[in-house]
C-alpha cells in the first residue's frame, strides 16, 4: 500500500520518504470538502477524519458485473478514555468496477465520517478502512437503512457480538446478516496512524491517499493530483485515474464541529454493549438511556484525568512551565459533554 498526502500544489508526497528522512510532512494548504481552508490538528484540538473520495478500482471481481459494496471503518485509540470502536459507513448495492463515490450515494443511507473527537487526548490514533464486496441479503439492506435512518451524519457502530447501534436505536442482527457484515473479507484494507505526538513526524491536517499499489504496478501515485468531487487526476491523460488499483482519499481536519460530538459517546457504547444485552434476532432497542449511561461513564473518565493534572498543576514548583499540562487539561475538559460535570471537574 502506498501513502501519500497531498500538498499545496495538489501533488502527493509519499510519507514514507518524509519518514526516512526524518522530516515533517509539508503543510497543507488545500481546501476541505466544505470549501474552507483547513483548520490545524493537534493535542487539544478537534479532530475530524472523513472519507473524500472512494474508487473501486478492478473491484468487485464477479462475472455478474456488479456486486453490493459494505465500507466500513475501525479506530483504535480514539481517545486515552475508551475502547476502540467499528463503524458502517455505507452499504450501495449493485457497485460496477472503476466506480467512483465521493459520497454515499443520494439514495443510499451512509456518511462520510470516521471519527470526530472535541479535543484530541491521546498520542496517536489507528484508523482501519475496509472496502468489502460481498454477497449480502436483503434484509441487510432494509436493516442497515432502517438504523441510519435518524443518524445525521453519525456512522452505524459495529459491536464484538452481532449488534448494530445507531444515534436512536440498536439492532440485533439476523445471523445471515450478521455473518456477512461481520465476517466479510475486505479486498482492500488500509491502515494510518494520526500522530500527535508519538515518535515521528505529526501528522498534519489535509488530504492523505491510501492506494493499492499491488493492484497497478505500472501506475506512479506520487504523481497524481486530488481534484474534490474527482478523484485522483492522472497526470497523464489529464483524467480521473481509472486503473486497476482501488484507493481511499481521507480529509483531516481540526475544525470544531458541534454537529458530530454524539460520535465519542456512540463510539464508547458499541466497544461495550455486547455484554449489556439479550435482544432477539431483528428486535430494535432505543439507544438514548444507554448511550447516556455510558456517555457519563466517559464524562467522569475524563474528569478523573483533568483532575489528576489540575492537581499536577498545583504542585509544581513556582516558575516551573506547565503551558503543556495546561493544554491537556483543556483537552480532558473539552470532551466531557455534560455541561454540568464539565463545571464540576473545571472547578473541582
Amino acid at each position: 500500500m502506498s501513502v501519500f498526502t497531498v500538498v499545496g500544489d495538489g501533488k502527493a508526497v509519499e510519507q514514507t520518504l518524509f519518514r526516512a528522512l526524518g522530516q515533517k510532512l509539508p503543510a497543507l494548504t488545500l481546501q476541505n470538502p466544505s470549501g474552507a481552508a483547513f483548520t490545524p490538528i493537534g493535542t487539544g484540538l478537534p479532530l475530524t477524519v472523513e472519507m473524500a473520495h472512494v474508487y473501486t478500482g478492478k473491484y468487485p471481481s464477479t462475472i455478474f458485473g456488479s456486486s453490493p459494496m459494505l465500507i466500513t471503518s475501525a479506530i483504535k485509540n480514539l481517545s486515552d478514555v475508551g475502547a476502540g470502536a467499528e463503524a458502517v459507513n455505507f452499504l450501495v448495492n449493485k457497485v460496477s468496477k472503476e466506480s467512483n463515490f465521493p459520497a454515499p450515494p443520494a439514495d443510499t443511507e451512509g456518511t462520510r465520517l470516521i471519527c470526530y473527537v472535541p479535543a484530541v487526548t491521546a498520542s496517536s490514533t489507528t484508523v482501519t478502512l475496509n472496502l468489502v464486496f460481498e454477497v449480502f441479503p436483503d434484509a441487510a439492506f432494509e436493516e442497515i437503512g432502517a438504523i441510519f435512518s435518524g443518524v445525521g451524519q453519525l456512522p452505524i457502530f459495529l459491536t464484538q457480538s452481532p449488534y448494530l447501534l445507531g444515534a436512536s436505536n440498536i439492532l440485533k442482527v439476523v445471523q445471515d446478516v450478521g455473518d456477512a457484515i461481520f465476517n466479510g473479507k475486505p479486498n482492500y484494507s488500509p491502515t494510518f496512524t494520526i500522530n500527535f505526538g508519538d515518535i515521528g513526524p505529526a501528522t498534519q491536517a489535509g488530504y492523505q491517499y491510501f492506494f493499492n499499489s499491488k493492484d497497478d504496478t505500472t501506475a506512479d501515485p506520487s504523481t497524481f493530483t486530488f481534484v474534490p468531487n474527482q478523484g485522483l487526476i492522472d497526470p497523464a491523460t489529464t483524467k480521473p485515474y481509472a486503473g486497476a488499483a482501488p484507493y481511499f482519499v481521507v480529509a483531516i481536519d481540526g475544525t470544531e464541529r458541534d454537529d458530530l460530538k454524539g460520535f465519542a459517546p456512540l463510539a464508547a457504547t458499541a466497544g461495550v454493549l455486547s455484554t449489556f444485552f439479550n435482544i432477539k434476532d431483528g428486535g430494535v432497542i432505543p439507544v438514548s438511556d444507554i448511550v447516556g449511561v455510558f456517555s457519563a461513564a466517559n464524562d467522569v473518565s475524563y474528569g478523573e484525568k483533568a483532575l489528576a493534572i489540575k492537581a499536577k498543576i498545583e504542585a509544581a514548583p513556582a516558575g516551573t512551565d506547565t503551558t503543556a499540562l495546561q493544554a491537556q487539561l483543556k483537552a480532558y475538559l473539552a470532551n466531557i459533554q455534560s455541561d454540568d460535570l464539565a463545571k464540576l471537574f473545571s472547578n473541582g
